[in-house]
């Protein structure tokens, strides 16, 4: 047999150089954990009496709230109590782990401002990273089950139709009626059965809008004449925004207002709804000059609940990202319903895009007011 430097045979040279490699190669493997940024080295966890020594630039930047509104948002979400600590429950490898339930809500909020990693939050946070992904779920499902979805509905605001009509008559629309500008929004996801969320199971056709070229989920919203918006939603991300007025039950809703003598109100959009008794919507085709200038007109007031959309997107950046919308894997639904009411809550603290445009006092509820209206 040759032999290498005048010590070891090739084959056994090669040998012992390959077992030296594989060893070293197991030596990371099993070390690997404790290099990872599993939790903070020299850093205090992230509690939120610490918020009030933080720069409201800090917190608006990364939680999208100053510090002492942040303090509000939490009492008003019920995630303290009077006698003791709230704690949400974690389990987590057949162990249980507890975190305040207010360091979970500052997990949502810094994950949802934007499309990060959760060992991303590891410096912001200063938690162990086993631990974001659950108290992301958790804060997830109780937001919304207790607060964003029963603020987020249609009928919430039926006491204040009238005055609606008031602003928006102020507003520079034709319609002495109009409560607010429906829309459909369409939120891109990933697709299922794909690359990024190859766990979901369910047809990717459902999920596939021919328009957007994309798939996603679709959610019809009404921005009212105060800046307020409500949602209907999600479906399928192929339906028509015609056929989620038909089954949102909005139409009959106001029908039945008017049949038990509390006004009648109609709601505009654009060219995608019919026109009925209430709701309207911009003229299409050839046409005449008076109604080129009612579209005109139009345009620029529906042209709000556009912006409204587009503000969500720049405030709450992460569901603007597809690859991280896995229907089937993360609660995309929960996510984007709970992005809205957040974005009512920060009308009522910072104002709205309604406010500066119309001009006009709205005479906008407290934070703790609206978020009361649930019960």
């Amino acid at each position: 047999t040759e032999e290498v430097d005048g010590d070891l045979p090739r084959e056994l040279f090669f040998m012992t150089a390959g077992t030296a490699a594989l060893a070293q190669l197991m030596e990371f493997v099993v070390n690997a954990p404790q290099r990872l940024p599993r939790g903070p080295a020299n850093k205090t966890r992230l509690r939120v009496h610490h918020l009030l020594n933080m720069d409201d630039e800090y917190c608006m930047s990364n939680f999208r709230f100053r510090a002492p509104h942040l303090i509000r948002l939490f009492h008003a979400l019920d995630l303290y109590d009077h006698d003791e600590d709230d704690w949400i429950r974690i389990d987590l490898q057949d162990e249980r782990h507890y975190l305040p339930a207010d360091v979970c809500m500052l997990i949502f909020l810094a994950r949802l401002s934007h499309p990060c990693r959760y060992v991303d939050l590891i410096p912001l946070i200063g938690e162990e990273i086993n631990r974001l992904c659950p108290a992301m779920r958790e804060i997830t499902h109780y937001v919304y089950n207790n607060f964003a979805y029963p603020l987020t509905r249609f009928e919430l605001w039926q006491d204040s139709f009238d005055s609606f009509g008031d602003i928006m008559r102020s507003y520079g629309a034709p319609y002495p009626n109009l409560i607010g500008l429906i829309d459909g929004n369409f939120l891109r996801c990933c697709r299922p059965g794909g690359e990024g969320n190859w766990e979901a199971r369910m047809p990717q056709e459902l999920l596939y809008n021919g328009k957007e070229k994309a798939h996603g989920l679709k959610f019809l919203a009404v921005l009212f004449a105060n800046g307020m918006v409500c949602l209907y939603g999600p479906v399928e991300g192929k339906m028509h925004d015609a056929t989620l007025l038909r089954t949102s039950m909005w139409m009959q809703f106001l029908e039945q207002m008017q049949a038990n003598g509390n006004g009648h109100h109609i709601l505009f959009g654009d060219c995608a709804f019919p026109c009925t008794r209430n709701i309207q919507c911009m003229f299409k085709g050839a046409m005449e000059t008076s109604s080129a200038r009612f579209n005109e007109l139009m345009a620029k007031i529906r042209i709000s609940v556009e912006n409204c959309f587009a503000e969500q997107s720049i405030i709450w950046h992460f569901l603007t990202h597809e690859n991280k919308n896995a229907v089937g894997r993360s609660p995309v639904q929960e996510y984007y319903t709970i992005a809205t009411f957040l974005m009512n809550c920060r009308g009522t603290l910072y104002g709205n895009q309604m406010m500066s445009q119309v001009g006009v006092a709205l005479n906008l509820p407290s934070l703790e007011s609206y978020i009361n209206k649930r019960h």
